[in-house]
């Protein structure tokens, strides 16, 4: 009779662990399952601009307005010094384009603020940080690029840059940010000046945009005459402040 209940007894909870590990178990499979088909789904709709020639060509980029302009380059001029990090870098690839920004990696050629840099270093900085497209049908109708006004440092050419801060990655890669009180990408090249200005292509006079293509040759999306010469006026004075 014992071993009839102690059998009966083991039954019951090999029936129970049964039922418990089908209540854990099958919804969780379902989901590592609904992940897996997400993720697959995930890499064949996502458009990987780095794989194309010319990426940039697909969007639309945004013109500083001449009072937006003066006041970040008065800004610039009394602030700047105050940067954390003050380099003057070689620019050792294009842009690297990420789900939601832009990277460049740049080698350190001097360090004229920020003790934890040393020359010979290569470094990331996050370039654009906004990026809007449609991955199925991305074109300069549809898609939007926040580069800070600024074009992608040219590769092989030396700039003057202006970081704010460090930011943390899961591969150990060192990655600075400029300040957000900027809305200008504080960047001056030494080797060349390439500073113009264009006209919005956007019929709403309150919204100042245009291709990428129709200033792809410019250092600077500015929206007038006299904020190019300001800028100019600027890049002057930095420059002779911080000497290679």
């Amino acid at each position: 009779m014992k071993n009839t209940e102690s059998r009966m007894a083991s039954s019951l909870r090999k029936n129970n662990l049964m039922k418990k590990l089908c209540l854990y178990a099958v919804p969780a499979i379902l989901l590592c399952c609904a992940c897996l088909i997400f993720g697959l789904y995930s890499k064949a709709s996502y458009a990987d601009f780095n794989e194309e020639s010319n990426p940039m060509e697909r969007f639309t980029v945004g013109l500083l307005p001449e009072e937006m302009c003066e006041r970040q380059i008065d800004l610039m001029r009394s602030t700047l010094d105050d940067s954390k990090y003050v380099v003057a870098a070689r620019i050792a690839g294009d842009f690297r384009f990420l789900p939601s920004c832009t990277t460049q990696s740049i080698e350190i050629v001097k360090v004229f603020k920020g003790d934890s840099l040393s020359v010979g270093e290569t470094i990331d900085i996050v370039f654009s940080q906004e990026i809007f497209w449609n991955e199925e049908s991305a074109t300069a109708d549809t898609a939007y690029i926040n580069m800070g006004f600024a074009n992608q440092l040219k590769t092989g050419e030396t700039y003057l840059l202006f970081l704010d801060s460090e930011i943390e990655t899961f591969d150990n890669t060192r990655l600075f940010i400029k300040s957000d009180d900027y809305l200008l990408m504080p960047a001056f090249s030494y080797d060349h000046e390439k500073i113009g200005w264009a006209k919005s292509e956007n019929e709403d006079l309150e919204i100042y945009e245009c291709r990428y293509s129709t200033v792809s040759e410019l250092d600077y999306f500015l929206s007038s005459e006299k904020s190019a010469d300001e800028l100019k006026a600027l890049r002057k004075e930095i420059l002779e402040k911080y000497q290679l």
